[in-house]
């Protein structure tokens, strides 16, 4: 367990220590307080910024439908400004990274500036204007783990102001100016050296990664249910009747008739382009033509039988539900 800094945009709210226990917690702990969008305002819109990522130009912030500055609001991701990379020696954060996470689309949701935040990127020679709250944490990188990332040590809010990694980090970005003035901004903010650079990609991977899993676990939970293949009971005795899934429907009705009691369980096969259905019926059940399906009944266990209909679909997609029509 070690403490990461949240610096509050709000600046009547003071630097507030954080626990975390893991990467995986820490990652989360930042994506779900930055993606919270608590102070987002369609007032403060970075236009160009807005411009940049819907193709669209418009002349005043107001002038962003609602629709469309909802879905800017709506995104989540942090990205990372590595002040100090690692490695260093002779300072009190040891070996480990000093790296600043904030929200990426700060300019896009009209966060405020962040004042403290930007005050430290200064001092740390990366100046960058930072929106909304922010979290300051340590990253340990290579050994023992030669390649990956771990929890460094304590990021309390007395570090920011400690003035032997702010030095250090002032002449890392020097440096790295120096050594590559055209470089891209992760790898200047990295350090600009090999091994800052694979540390700040290290880093962006590290948060890219929480990224794709909180859009699969969106995904998943607004995915329909999987296929209702088990067996599923119909209601009172019924044999069959008109089946259509997802507004598919299969050209026509699939009928029978049956006598009262027994039978009445349903299952079915997708198949890609056609759909088969298998319902349990009494025995000695009469059954009559079904257009447009084709249809056999044979004999179950006990005195059961069972009614098949292959249906064709007419949109080949895949089905997730069967309904019975009466």
């Amino acid at each position: 367990m070690v403490v990461w800094t949240l610096l509050p945009c709000d600046k009547s709210n003071p630097p507030q220590p954080r626990e975390v226990a893991s990467l995986g917690e820490a990652r989360a702990a930042v994506d779900e307080h930055l993606g919270a969008s608590k102070f987002a305002s369609k007032e403060r819109c970075d236009l160009a910024a807005v411009e940049a990522h819907t193709g669209t130009s418009y002349a005043q912030a107001l002038t962003v439908p609602d629709d469309v500055y909802a879905a800017l609001k709506a995104l989540n991701g942090a990205a990372a400004l590595v002040l100090l990379p690692p490695n260093s020696t002779g300072l009190v954060v040891g070996s480990d990274s000093v790296v600043l996470m904030y929200d990426r689309h700060g300019g896009l949701k009209g966060l405020p500036p962040n004042e403290r935040a930007s005050l430290l990127t200064q001092a740390a020679g990366q100046p960058r204007a930072v929106r909304g709250d922010c979290f300051v944490g340590r990253l340990a990188y290579g050994p023992p783990a030669a390649g990956q990332l771990r929890l460094g040590g304590e990021a309390a809010p007395q570090l920011l102001t400690e003035r032997g990694w702010l030095e250090a980090a002032q002449a890392a970005a020097k440096a790295a100016a120096k050594a590559a003035p055209t470089a891209a901004p992760t790898a200047a903010a990295a350090g600009g050296s090999k091994r800052g650079s694979s540390f700040g990609a290290a880093v962006e991977a590290w948060l890219a990664e929480g990224r794709r899993e909180k859009v699969a676990a969106a995904v998943s939970a607004a995915a329909p249910p999987p296929p209702p293949c088990a067996q599923r009971l119909l209601d009172g005795a019924a044999a069959a009747g008109e089946a259509a899934a997802g507004g598919a429907a299969a050209g026509g009705a699939a009928a029978g008739e049956a006598a009262a009691g027994g039978g009445g369980e349903l299952s079915w096969e997708d198949g890609g382009e056609e759909v088969t259905v298998r319902v349990t019926l009494p025995a000695g059940t009469k059954s009559r033509d079904a257009a447009d399906c084709e249809w056999h009944i044979e004999d179950g266990p006990g005195s059961l039988r069972t009614l098949t209909l292959s249906l064709e679909k007419k949109r080949k997609m895949r089905w997730v539900l069967l309904t019975r029509n009466d």
